[in-house]
């Protein structure tokens, strides 16, 4: 990119995700659309894994899931989703990534980008463990300024009903 300069940027990864993962705030409407990335992590001769990608609305009047093809992936191979909500027919929701087959750990990412500017936001996994113990969490800068804002996207991953203090 000229000058040096990245339309989006994000922080490498430890050892990779051994179970069940979702990326959260997903949209696909005319201003933005979603995206989701799936890696095998594993080195050599770990073989292919097999993973499942279910998007769910976000729309808790209109809860549907749709389940996508499933994606196999050999050692250090990727494949990407573009709009991947598009593809279900879906605005807004989620996605949780499940592991059908093999052992090697994988990595998922999704971003959202602008529709217009293709400006993006990564948005990391939150693996099953962290979504059921998440106890609280610190947002270290919010901005709102005329020209930047700060937007907050609340996902309840489970079946229950949750409560959020914002303070």
């Amino acid at each position: 990119v000229s000058g040096g300069r990245a339309g989006l940027s994000y922080p490498a990864f430890g050892t990779g995700i051994g179970g069940a993962a979702y990326l959260c705030g997903l949209r696909q409407d005319g201003t933005d659309r979603s995206n989701v990335a799936l890696l095998n992590a594993g080195g050599t001769g770990a073989g292919d894994i097999v993973l499942r990608l279910t998007a769910f609305s976000g729309d808790a009047g209109a809860p549907v899931s749709r389940v996508l093809p499933d994606v196999t992936l050999s050692p250090g191979a990727f494949t990407q989703f573009t709009e991947v909500l598009k593809d279900v027919g879906l605005d807004r929701g989620y996605v949780r990534v499940d592991r059908v087959s093999g052992t090697a750990p994988y990595y998922a990412y999704a971003t959202i980008l602008d529709q217009t500017t293709s400006d993006g936001s990564f948005v990391p996994p939150l693996t099953e463990e962290a979504a059921y113990e998440a106890t609280g969490l610190t947002l270290p800068v919010v901005v709102e300024t005329s020209t930047f804002s700060t937007e907050i996207v609340v996902c309840n991953v489970s079946s229950a009903t949750q409560t959020v203090r914002l303070a």
